[in-house]
């Protein structure tokens, strides 16, 4: 039970440093993109189609998701736990058919 218990912490911190990675990642490219661009980019918006399928609060999370805040500024700004930040960047990514941030801005950027 015990070792069961440590596998599943384990689990859950490298959940957490992959998607820290990946945001990382994404925060070089872009990065990278406005250096070599003198354009600056646009803000992303939310498709219609894309908000039909969100909450009222899913769409406000959304919103903070792409100005690049983490899932602990985020709840900061609402008012809310960093598990419902969590829940409502997970009902987003499953309602737009994605699975993390980097397919997310693809979807939203076409």
């Amino acid at each position: 039970m015990h070792a069961e218990k440590e596998l599943g912490l384990a689990a859950a911190l490298l959940q957490t440093l992959v998607a820290l990675i990946e945001r990382e990642l994404l925060l070089v490219e872009r990065s990278q993109r406005q250096q070599t661009d003198s354009i600056a980019l646009a803000p992303l918006r939310i498709p219609p189609e894309a908000a039909a399928k969100l909450t009222a609060r899913e769409r406000e999370v959304l919103k903070l998701m792409l100005e690049w805040l983490d899932d602990v500024e985020i709840a900061k700004r609402l008012y809310m736990s960093i598990g419902t930040a969590k829940t409502h960047r997970r009902n987003i990514y499953q309602k737009l058919g994605v699975s993390n941030l980097r397919e997310l801005l693809a979807k939203l950027s076409r």
